[in-house]
């Protein structure tokens, strides 16, 4: 018996965590400020406020009530708590619904890992750098994509200047140049082990 109350105490500790977690993304998101900036404006250290964000502590009551007092919204409103521990679908302020809050948070909180080690890590202008980075591998990435498949269907795709490609080469180009970078960045051991539980 004590167990089961053992397991269900870790469970809504859990559940807590997640909640606090979304609500608190979806309010920074409607606020349009960073993690540096919204710990600021509440008092917080930002590295606190990031495992807030990242479910590895709970959301004191101190800083729920700086929440309410300086932005009018409720980090972790009844109606989704209970909604959590029922398992219905929950939502965010601001935010579409989403499935569960076990499988809800995984890749909103993956991006907002990502984006507070680049805010802790990286100067502004570099975080811009690698966010054109990103858009310049994506974009080289579906170029190089579309083009291969275009030749297997025997399709004309892109601008060849005296039978070459200039705009393939170029893709490939960035692509093995920038390869180590962006998968380094890439939390694929995370991902991995989320889809191997999910299937």
């Amino acid at each position: 018996m004590a167990e089961h109350y053992e397991q269900a105490a870790r469970d809504y500790e859990r559940i807590v965590r997640e909640v606090g977690a979304a609500q608190l993304r979806a309010i920074r998101a409607k606020t349009k400020q960073s993690q540096a900036e919204f710990s600021e404006r509440l008092g917080v250290g930002v590295k606190t406020y990031g495992n807030y964000e990242r479910q590895q502590r709970e959301l004191p009551q101190s800083t729920r009530l700086a929440i309410i007092d300086e932005i009018d919204a409720d980090p972790l409103p009844t109606e989704a708590l209970y909604a959590a521990l029922r398992g219905e679908p929950t939502s965010t302020p601001g935010t579409r619904r989403v499935e569960s809050p076990e499988c809800a948070s995984f890749w909103a909180t993956l991006r907002s890992e990502c984006r507070a080690f680049r805010e802790q890590t990286y100067s502004k202008p570099a975080r811009a750098m690698l966010t054109m980075r990103d858009h310049l591998y994506v974009a080289a990435t579906a170029y190089f994509s579309f083009k291969n498949l275009a030749v297997m269907a025997d399709i004309p795709f892109g601008v060849e200047v005296n039978g070459i490609d200039w705009a393939l080469l170029a893709s490939f180009v960035i692509i093995m140049m920038l390869f180590i970078s962006v998968i380094s960045d890439f939390p694929a051991a995370k991902v991995a082990r989320h889809l191997l539980r999910r299937s």
